[in-house]
């Protein structure tokens, strides 16, 4: 049943992040009939499952946000100073930051990136860092896994932790920008001096 839509949205159907089949599973039921009268959607076309596989590994979930502060103008300005100073943005390509999508309570969002790996460098440098005095939480989307294990393609690598801890926020109610780019900058710049030729 995953992909039938309710108001216009998507809805996304599968086995929890840490299930084990069991020793005896029954076979699934065969769907054909309810599919050819369109009660539930035609099978994913190979080539689309590619597209959100690739959507999947671009994307980050922001999770513990101070509800009514943090929108989608509020997380750009966090992320993508950030983001457009990393050497994993190409500014051929577009902005660093294709979408961010705001849950209706405000406290969670994905954001879209460019790429892969802009993504899995955004997680280890914003993951339990301070906004609007709460520790966020940033990490791949639930369907990360599921939807990347049961592809051929492979994931990207991920990228080293940055090696700098991230400052105390002077006050709680701070944002931590200005710290997270200067301890981004400083990453950035001991990758650089680490990847340069001797």
């Amino acid at each position: 049943m995953s992909g039938f839509e309710i108001n216009s949205r998507p809805v996304r159907i599968g086995r929890p992040q840490h299930y084990v089949p069991p020793t005896v599973e029954l076979p699934p039921l065969d769907l054909t009939v309810l599919r050819e009268r369109g009660l539930l959607p035609r099978e994913v076309d190979p080539e689309c499952s590619k597209v959100s596989l690739n959507c999947v590994t671009r994307e980050v979930y922001f999770g513990n946000l101070a509800p009514g502060c943090a929108d989608e103008e509020a997380m750009r300005e966090l992320v993508e100073p950030a983001v457009r100073e990393m050497p994993e943005y190409n500014r051929e390509l577009g902005p660093p930051i294709v979408k961010v999508s705001l849950s209706p309570p405000g406290t969670f969002c994905f954001i879209q990136f460019q790429n892969a790996e802009l993504a899995t460098r955004v997680i280890a440098i914003f993951d339990d860092t301070e906004l609007f005095g709460r520790r966020i939480r940033v990490s791949r989307p639930s369907k990360y896994s599921m939807t990347v294990e049961g592809s051929t393609d492979k994931p990207p690598p991920p990228l080293e932790q940055p090696s700098a801890p991230l400052p105390p926020p002077e006050k709680a109610d701070q944002w931590l920008a200005p710290d997270l780019l200067q301890v981004a900058a400083q990453e950035l710049a001991a990758e650089r001096q680490r990847n340069a030729p001797a």
